[in-house]
């Protein structure tokens, strides 16, 4: 998915659970889709309120793996986390999604990980890079908390 896709989609499903966009925030690959960082994503990783999460859990199977965050698939190409309150968010054209110093912490705990997979470890580290970068500039975001 490229940015505009990555809009449509996030629009759909803000839509489709009925919150307020600041509920429903992106992290991963969309949100550095939204912020330049990568030109494409394969799919929306989505954090939402814990009552949410508990109420989309309900019928559908949670997903439990080592060194991540418990997750629900929401459709083929959306999996849904747990958001937590104190996730620096910031928005991009109507999308809500993780802060640049928020995802650097993400893609660092990704980076680190064991079983992380070569290739992956290398975008990475790549993207860490960016994302240091990006941190530094000025730059309009909509911020929530930082």
């Amino acid at each position: 998915m490229n940015k505009e896709a990555v809009i449509r989609e996030y629009k759909k499903l803000v839509d489709e659970l009925g919150e307020q966009p600041h509920e429903v925030v992106l992290s991963a690959g969309a949100a550095l889709v939204m912020m330049g960082v990568r030109d494409q994503t394969e799919d929306l990783d989505v954090d939402v309120r814990s009552n949410i999460f508990k109420w989309l859990s309900n019928g559908r199977k949670v997903i439990e793996e080592e060194h991540v965050s418990p997750r629900i698939e929401y459709r083929s190409n959306i999996d849904i986390h747990e958001l937590s309150e104190n996730t620096g968010v910031v928005c991009i054209a109507g999308v809500w999604m993780y802060s640049p110093g928020e995802l650097l912490i993400q893609k660092r705990y990704l980076a680190n990980m064991p079983n992380r997979r070569f290739a992956k470890r290398e975008k990475d580290l790549a993207e860490i890079t960016q994302l240091e970068t990006l941190k530094r500039m000025p730059q309009g975001l909509t911020a929530r908390m930082t």
